[in-house]
């Protein structure tokens, strides 16, 4: 399993517990909902 590193990106959706996360090294955007699973988003 990789180690991958996040940066969070903060939008409005985060009150219905939509979380946008951008992984730095191949700059690609993860999401999580309602949990802390994280998914890549285009993918």
């Amino acid at each position: 399993m990789p180690y991958y590193h996040f940066k969070k990106i903060w939008t409005p959706l985060e009150m219905f517990g939509l979380k946008l996360f951008k992984e730095t090294e191949k700059k690609e955007v993860w999401y999580s909902f309602r949990s802390n699973r994280k998914r890549p988003l285009f993918r």
